[in-house]
């Protein structure tokens, strides 16, 4: 197993050297000639008899849904040929290479059929006999199903969780929008420069550099236009007003005590912030009514926005919306004759995108909690390379590194949203208790997801690695490395959770020897839980990825909660063998200690993840008793 067994933690294992690849431009553009398109990982029953390409979408491939045929996998086949396609070596290989990973297309590996689902050409005919009365009704039938593959997709939130039957089946969702509105004062917002470049330099601290969708030379002259003429109904200025909403809302030592936070009134920043964000609200429309990346940058920055208010669905609503003006400025390009539809506007390359990147990742986090549809930006992902690398060559040493170490840390994210991504769209739809040729699937898929988990984490360049887990952890000082290493817990723990679900919801009529590695693995996530927990440090202000992670966070200590109340049901056979760690109250106390100063905030359902781990803890002490 490649994935650290708890018990071998303090092993002392040595971890292989890293290096970064100085191969020359010329070998980069000759590994680039000799690129070669590769065929979808796994064909449908249906694609292989008519000999033709399939996209290896599940429940229902691309072809299948359209044509609404019986789509049928092969289980043995799609476990091992799916999991075995290896895009997680050839994308850490290219953050580990970084002059190939310049000029090298990783994405060529997903969808080769073109788009399917919600966003396919629906077909009007089937047939050169086919009457306009019956391609209407097909086209109607397609329509009426366009969204079934979207309805939920692999989401293991904490809705999920909490429906797991080692929890009373009272326990509802958790609620994520309190429908209070954003405060939007008339009082216009100070324009000095000097408070731009104040709030300019925390919205980069906060934002750009985890997403570098913007380009910092282009908004410093467009602040600079703004402070001195005045606010203007353009993108730009709603692009300026963004930034230094979110640069004021996000201070650092905003959150001080419990209470519903934030409210007008309770600093000036936090006045500050909503008045920018009054002007910006006033010009998103502006924003939606063009075709422009910049406009997608308006879009993605209001996503951004809301998701630091805690208001998920708001955000979801604008990524959305950023990712199919995206598209759309993608395709009025193409529509001009352009050879390279990819250089829109006066934006850079690698600022396209990474202003796709970043709403595609915040979405799909969304997404993955809440259960919901998305956008375009999955379909168009196969036609994107990484990001370039930073110009430094006429900087100062001390910017070059930092710039290096912000790219460094924003493929190493990328590769991490892609691992993600491999491993829920590999779940298997279990609807009751599993078999064992269903079990042997999901072991085979471990093992080969794991292997994947370890490439992507040796190949970390030493700049932004972070030591191996260990019992007890402590959150690290350096945030590039605390975050990815946050990633990393979390990547294990839902490739372990699987094993989780099947031990706390199920009698297992499973063999001793697959019922014993079943419950390995599940006590392997319950560590990662534990891990997890103990890496959240304290929360000193607002952020985009504040939700996401509370809600994460709160699934880790309810599933440690559920296990340690497994033993009230006697017939959940398989969680007897499971280990829980010693630590796993503390962990989740002391998750509980730092989500304190949110026990009152009612926006994103916040209040109601302090209440049920409250619950939980104080349920579980009562029934132990």
């Amino acid at each position: 197993m490649l994935l650290m067994d708890p018990t071998r933690a303090d092993s002392g294992e040595q971890r292989p050297s890293k290096g970064l690849c100085t191969e020359t431009a010329k070998t980069t553009a000759a590994t680039q000639g000799q690129r070669q398109r590769t065929r979808a990982a796994i064909a449908c029953a249906v694609c292989r008899s008519r000999k033709t390409k399939c996209d290896g979408r599940r429940p229902v491939c691309g072809y299948c849904h359209r044509t609404r045929s019986d789509c049928q996998y092969d289980v043995v086949d799609a476990a091992t040929t799916v999991l075995s396609y290896d895009v997680g070596s050839r994308i850490l290989q290219a953050i580990e290479q970084l002059t190939e990973l310049v000029k090298t297309n990783v994405h060529q590996e997903t969808m080769q059929s073109g788009p399917t689902g919600a966003f396919a050409p629906l077909a009007l005919s089937q047939g050169p006999s086919s009457s306009p009365r019956l391609a209407i009704d097909r086209w109607t039938n397609q329509l009426s199903n366009v969204s079934s593959p979207y309805q939920y997709i692999s989401s293991e939130g904490l809705d999920s969780v909490v429906r797991w039957h080692v929890f009373p089946s009272e326990i509802g969702k958790i609620p994520v929008d309190n429908g209070k509105p954003i405060p939007m004062p008339d009082e216009l917002p100070p324009i000095a420069m000097v408070e731009l470049n104040r709030l300019l330099v925390n919205y980069r601290r906060v934002v750009h550099d985890k997403n570098p969708m913007l380009d910092m030379v282009t908004l410093y002259r467009y602040m600079t236009h703004v402070s001195e003429n005045g606010l203007d109904f353009s993108t730009r200025t709603c692009l300026v007003m963004l930034v230094c909403a979110i640069g004021a809302l996000c201070q650092e030592n905003m959150l001080e005590t419990p209470g519903n936070l934030p409210v007008p009134g309770r600093s000036s920043d936090l006045d500050i912030a909503y008045r920018f964000w009054s002007v910006a609200a006033k010009r998103l429309g502006c924003a939606m009514s063009k075709n422009t990346l910049e406009s997608a940058q308006c879009l993605c920055l209001a996503g951004i926005w809301f998701m630091c208010n805690l208001q998920p669905l708001d955000a979801w609503k604008h990524f959305t919306m950023a990712g199919n003006c995206f598209y759309s400025a993608v395709l009025a390009r193409k529509s001009m004759g352009s050879s390279d539809p990819w250089s829109l506007e006066l934006v850079s390359q690698a600022t396209a995108h990474a202003i796709f990147h970043t709403a595609y990742k915040s979405e799909l986090e969304i997404r993955y909690e809440l259960e919901i549809p998305g956008s375009v930006l999955e379909y168009i992902e196969d036609q994107l390379i990484f990001p370039s690398p930073p110009e430094i060559s006429d900087t100062p040493l001390e910017v070059q590194s930092t710039k290096t170490i912000t790219w460094y840390y924003y493929l190493a994210d990328i590769a991490a949203r892609h691992l993600i991504n491999r491993i829920v769209n590999a779940r298997h739809k279990l609807r009751g208790p599993p078999n064992e040729t269903e079990v042997r699937a999901l072991l085979r898929d471990y093992k080969i997801l794991s292997s994947h988990v370890e490439d992507w984490y040796k190949s970390l360049p030493q700049e932004i690695s972070f030591d191996p887990p260990n019992s007890p952890i402590t959150p690290e000082v350096d945030w590039f490395k605390n975050i990815l290493r946050a990633r990393y817990l979390l990547i294990c723990e839902i490739l372990c959770r699987p094993f989780l679900r099947i031990c706390l919801n199920y009698t297992l009529n499973l063999s001793e020897q697959l019922k014993t590695e079943v419950a390995r693995i599940a006590s392997l996530g319950l560590q990662y839980c534990v891990w997890s927990l103990q890496s959240v440090g304290n929360l000193t202000r607002l952020d985009h990825g504040m939700w996401t992670g509370i809600r994460y966070f709160t699934a880790n200590a309810m599933i440690l909660i559920g296990a340690a109340r497994s033993h009230m049901f006697p017939a959940l056979n398989g969680a007897c063998y499971i280990w829980l760690p010693t630590d796993w109250r503390g962990s989740v106390k002391h998750f509980l200690d730092t989500l304190e100063i949110f026990s009152e905030e009612t926006r994103g359902g916040v209040i109601e993840c302090y209440k049920i781990i409250l619950w939980g803890l104080e349920d579980f002490d009562r029934t132990a008793a």
